[in-house]
Formats: structure tokens, C-alpha cells, sequence
């Protein structure tokens, strides 16, 4: 639950995310939403201004105040785009760089610390009056890193979950989040999410993404036989992969070589986020829109 409020003697306004604890007491994941921020500083990522704990044992995260989101930009430009079809609609191209600039900022900055933030949507692209963007809800986020330490596969909303958590890796890295801003990208591109699965499930996510990306090959992705999912036995009859210019038909090249770079089955070949920074896609025209131009109602 999050509640607005102004913070007495600055005048601020604020976000208070209010969180009750368990049954068990302390709300563990609360506490490492807290560990992870409290003294993460970052243009792009939203900051925790404070915490405190309330009369009935509730965790209270005080937030900078957000104005919108990404999710809320792309629907309402959408909304008033309904007599185009043009793929080259709000938030243009200039824009859709723009976005995906703060995003790769936001996310290296994660990495750089070994953190994963596990929940990559345009949900939790928070945008501040000034068109900053900042990233947001660390609710999910861990440290990797270590040696075998397991992480949950249940972690990423559906639509953006990679193919090596679909079939059930507790062993991953960077690459994970990487799928994810691979499918931002791409939602940015097309207005609408990209691998929208009509089964809302984790097998019917991978039927979607094979149909779209191929189905894995010793060739394509050498590791997916040992995933607990494929080394049960399950499989897929044999799709081929669609091309990105079918699907994208009104993006440019240098848009669609950065995101094929990005979403590759295999774990292993995706971009990092500074990778992906140092593309030729971020020097080519058109500019990224100025943060202070950007679309956002």
C-alpha cells in the first residue's frame, strides 16, 4: 500500500510505502528492499529517503514521489494515437531512446553492485515531473554472485521472465534482467508488450517465445538440456525463428541489431547493460529526446 505525504519542515512530497508485517514478525524481503537502497545513490534509481516502523509493527519506506510510470505513458499515447497505425506514433523514436538510455544507466548501476533487480517493466519505470527516470520496486532484488547460491525461478512478472527461469534455472546472473529490458525495448518499439502469451503460464511464456525466437538447438543455447524442465523431459516441436524486420516493421536497423543483441535464448550471448550502452544505436540520429522534452502525458 502507498500513501502520499508531505514531509514536515522541507515541504517534500513524498511516497510512503506501508508494509504489515507477517504473521512471523519481520517482512524479510522489506528488510532487504532496505539493505539494497538505503545508501544506493543513482540518478536513475529511486531513492529511499527514510524508513520507520509504526505503532502496529507496519514497516513504513519513505520514496521520492513519482508522476508517472512508463506503463501509464505508452497507454495514454497509445489512447491518443487510435487513428494511427503507424508504428512511428508517441513515444517516438527519439523518445524510445531516451527511455532506454536511463533504463541501461539504471540497470549497469544495479550490476555494478551485484545486484539483481528481478522485476524489469514498464511498471516500475518511474518518472519524476522533470522527465527523470527512476527506477523503482526492489522488492524482488538480490545480491548474486556468489558461488551456487540458489535464486527463486518464481521471481519476473510473466511477460518479461527469460527462458532460462521458465524452465526453472535457480542458478543466474545479469542476463536474467537483461531479458527483460530486451522486452521493454521492444514494448517501446511495437506500443504493446511483446511476447504477450494468450496461456497465462510458464509453459505457455515459452511456446510464445519459441514461436517468436526459435526453439533451442545444441547449436542456438549448448545448456538448456540440463534446466530442471528440459532435463524431465519436456520439449517442443521444432519452430523456426522469426525475423525481427516481420515484426518491427517500422524500427530502424540499429534499434533492431541493439535488441537482438539483448534477447538471445542463450544466457550467455545477451549484452550486458554497459554493452548495450556502448551500441552505435545511442550515437546514431535521431538524438535522444532531452529529458525535460520527453512525453510523459
Amino acid at each position: 500500500m502507498v500513501h502520499q505525504a508531505e514531509q514536515k519542515g522541507t515541504g517534500r512530497i513524498v511516497a510512503i510505502k506501508k508494509i504489515k508485517s507477517g504473521e512471523e514478525g519481520v517482512n524479510f524481503t522489506a528488510l532487504r528492499e532496505v539493505k539494497l537502497l538505503r545508501d544506493f545513490r543513482h540518478e536513475n534509481i529511486i531513492e529511499l529517503i527514510d524508513c520507520f516502523v509504526t505503532p502496529d509493527l507496519a514497516l513504513c519506506l519513505v520514496y521520492e514521489c513519482a508522476h508517472t510510470d512508463l506503463d501509464r505513458v505508452i497507454k495514454n499515447n497509445n489512447s491518443t494515437n487510435t487513428n494511427s497505425s503507424s508504428q512511428q506514433s508517441c513515444p517516438s523514436l527519439a523518445d524510445v531512446k531516451r527511455h532506454m538510455l536511463t533504463l541501461l544507466r539504471a540497470v549497469e548501476a544495479c550490476h555494478d553492485r551485484w545486484i539483481l533487480h528481478r522485476d524489469l517493466k514498464p511498471d516500475n519505470m518511474l518518472y519524476l515531473k522533470d522527465g527523470t527516470m527512476k527506477l523503482g520496486d526492489f522488492g524482488l532484488a538480490r545480491l548474486y554472485g556468489t558461488p551456487k547460491r540458489r535464486l527463486s525461478p518464481e521471481a519476473i512478472t510473466l511477460w518479461y521472465k527469460p527462458p532460462e527461469l521458465l524452465l526453472g534455472a535457480d542458478e543466474y546472473s545479469s542476463a536474467a534482467d537483461m531479458w527483460g529490458v530486451g522486452c521493454i525495448f521492444a514494448e517501446l518499439l511495437l506500443k504493446t508488450p511483446f511476447l504477450q502469451s494468450r496461456i497465462n503460464s510458464d509453459i505457455g511464456q515459452l511456446e510464445k517465445i519459441f514461436n517468436v525466437f526459435g526453439t533451442p538447438t545444441e547449436t542456438s543455447w549448448p545448456d538448456h538440456k540440463s534446466l530442471p524442465l528440459t532435463s524431465r523431459g519436456l520439449t517442443w516441436d521444432e519452430c523456426p525463428h522469426k525475423p525481427f524486420e516481420e515484426i518491427f516493421t517500422s524500427s530502424p536497423e540499429d534499434a533492431l541489431s541493439l535488441l537482438r543483441s539483448i534477447m538471445v535464448l542463450n544466457p550467455n550471448e545477451r549484452f550486458s547493460a554497459s554493452q548495450a550502452l556502448n551500441h552505435p544505436y545511442f550515437v546514431n540520429k535521431p538524438p535522444a529526446t532531452p529529458t525535460a522534452n520527453l512525453k510523459l502525458d
